[in-house]
């Protein structure tokens, strides 16, 4: 198993693992289906972030099986935190690559220095809200109502980890 940073070049295998994962996971921010993102269009997507954000992919067999996006901000206020969000291809759920993601992004976060990771999560997802208590993070609020989901609104837990600076 490879992890590496995804690169424009890498826009359709992206772009594929994340419709992939949206379609077997209730909890991923779109449906499966619903992302109408080509290619070319995430190609811009990762020209523009540059290096001030990035995603980091699993690759097995020169698949992407898992993703770690990590979205940073770049007001004065906000530029020592960033946004997390993890995908993993259903296949390899349950394998311990959640674990390797997570900590292959907090190194990516520490080597530039920021101080806080944020995500959320559906207060139902009781194995990644595990897996992210495991890696350091706290529940610091809910988001109620937050996702509508399967005909019912569902609360969200947004958590975070402060990184030693």
């Amino acid at each position: 198993m490879d992890f590496r940073k995804v690169h424009p070049d890498d826009a359709g295998k992206i772009v594929r693992l994340m419709k992939e994962v949206e379609k077997t996971s209730p909890y991923m921010m779109m449906d499966g289906g619903e992302r109408k993102t080509t290619p070319e269009q995430f190609k811009t997507f990762l020209e523009r972030i540059g290096a001030s954000s990035t995603i980091l992919a699993a690759e097995e067999s020169e698949e992407f099986v898992g993703y770690v996006m990590i979205l940073t901000e770049s007001t004065r206020k906000t530029s020592h935190r960033a946004y997390m969000v993890i995908g993993i291809r259903e296949d390899w759920r349950g394998k311990g690559l959640g674990k390797s993601l997570i900590r292959e992004g907090i190194e990516w976060a520490k080597e530039r220095s920021l101080t806080r990771l944020e995500l959320t999560v559906v207060t139902d997802n009781e194995s990644a809200i595990a897996l992210y208590r495991k890696m350091g993070f706290e529940i610091e609020g809910t988001k109620r109502q937050s996702l509508y989901i399967d005909g019912r609104y569902h609360d969200e837990y947004y958590m975070a980890q402060l990184l030693e600076a």
